[in-house]
Order: structure tokens, then sequence, then C-alpha cells
């Protein structure tokens, strides 16, 4: 993995971080909203709802976006959306406030996973795509973990809970910037190796760039390497699986409704 492909790596894994920091920041200050808004349990466990209903169910839009309007564009929304979302939340006058910034946060961060993770397959080649996919999760982890600690940092200071998420806006804008600046411009079109008339190169899953020369960067360079025979024009359909999905999707939904649960309520 080139130098250029290892920072870019690291920068979307940041990213991967602050999304779940993102995620469980409501669950960092639930008790000082409820305090402040004279509400309970049951109403800060569904303004949580409103945060992370949207965070996975918009993943699902997010991953047909990132195939038709490139991983750059989408990380770009989710990490702009999200910073927007708790500028919202450091501003909100009233409860109801809350809740619109709470549901536009989970919306938008929904969209880093598949945007996110979609990048680094595209961008890493086969043999250094485990230890990419290594540093991102160990991001992901980090910021599970750096959430809770962040919010305590900022409370020990004596302020509020809308400062928290004032500093989580800047974070979010800071990170926009060097998205911006750093992620390369990319190729939209859905499926461009399919394109009518494009070359294949029968050693690549990709198409021929002419354009690109030995010297260019990696990450401009074909993303992966076939390695055996050339793949063909068209690939065999794969039976579907449906029963597989539904019982996978299942046991995932249970798992993040127990995750959520314990995060939300456990007794402090």
């Amino acid at each position: 993995m080139s130098s250029t492909v290892f920072r870019l790596v690291l920068l979307v894994s940041c990213c991967h971080g602050l999304v779940h920091i993102y995620e469980h920041s409501f669950a960092s200050v639930e008790q000082l909203v409820g305090q402040e808004f004279g509400v309970g349990k049951e109403t800060t466990g569904l303004i949580g709802s409103c945060l992370r209903l949207p965070f996975g169910l918009f993943a699902l839009a997010a991953g047909w976006m990132a195939d038709r309007w490139g991983a750059r564009r989408l990380l770009l929304v989710y990490v702009i959306g999200c910073a927007f979302s708790c500028l919202l939340a450091w501003l909100s006058p009233s409860l109801a406030g809350v809740f619109v910034a709470m549901f536009l946060l989970g919306t938008f961060a929904g969209i880093y996973h598949p945007a996110g993770v979609g990048w680094i397959a595209h961008y890493t080649q086969p043999d250094n795509r485990p230890l990419a996919l290594g540093y991102h999760g160990i991001l992901g982890s980090a910021g599970i973990a750096t959430g809770p600690f962040l919010a305590a940092l900022v409370l020990q200071l004596g302020v509020g809970w809308r400062i928290y998420y004032l500093v989580l806006g800047l974070v979010g804008g800071v990170l926009a910037w060097l998205l911006s600046i750093s992620l390369p411009r990319e190729e939209t079109a859905p499926f461009p190796a399919r394109r009518k008339g494009a070359a294949f190169d029968s050693r690549t899953s990709g198409p021929i760039n002419p354009t690109a020369s030995s010297n260019a960067p990696e990450t401009m360079q074909l993303a992966s390497t076939r390695v055996g025979n050339p793949l063909p024009e068209s690939l065999p359909e794969m039976p579907d699986s449906w029963a597989s999905f539904w019982i996978l999707s299942v046991m995932t939904s249970l798992a993040g409704m127990v995750y959520a649960a314990v995060t939300t309520f456990l007794p402090r």
C-alpha cells in the first residue's frame, strides 16, 4: 500500500470513528437533555429512536446512491450533514428541535457505511485490502469508545450538552474540509466496465484507463487486480438466496435492538 493510499484510508477510517461518535452522542447526554426539558426515559428513548432508526434504514438508500453518484460525494454529504445536524442540536430551543436534529443526524450518519466501505474497496487492491479494512475497523471501534469519553471531557468543563454538540459539529466541519481536498474525484457512472464499447483489461476487474501512466498515484490506478483467468464480459448470474438474506437481516436487527436498548436504558 502506497503512502498516499494509506493516508486516505486513515482519513476515511476517521470518518468511520466519527460516525460511531455521532451514533452514541445522544446516549452520552440523554440524562442532561431529559433534565433540561423535564422529561423521563420514555421521551428520551423516543429521541434515541429518532436517531437510530434512520441510521439503519437510510443505509439501504445510501448504498444505491453511492453506486450512482460516487462514494466521495456521499462521504461529503454524510459529514457535512452530520455537522449541520449537530449545530442544529446546539441551537435547538425546544424538545421538538432536538427530535428534528437527532432524526437528521441519524439520516446523514446512515450514509457512511455503504460509502466508506465502498470507497476503501474501490481504492485498495486485494493484497492490501484486508489491512485497510483492519485499520477501518479499529478506528470505528475507537470511535465507539471515544464518544462517551469526549462527552465526559466536555461536561467536565462545566458546560452543558449543547456545547458537546457544538464540538461535534466543528469536528465534522474540519473533517469535511480534509475530505474535500484529499479524496480523488471519481467516475460515478454505474458499472463502468460494462458500458458498451469500454475497453477491458483481462488482468483486472475494471476498464482500461488510456490516460493512466505507470507513474500515476496508486489511487488513480485500477482498484483491484484479478489473478487467474480473465474476467468474462458477462458474468453468470448467481442464484439469489433471499432466505439467507432475510435470516441475516432479522438476526442483525435483533442484535441492534439489544445493543441500542442497553446503551440507552442501562441504569447509570
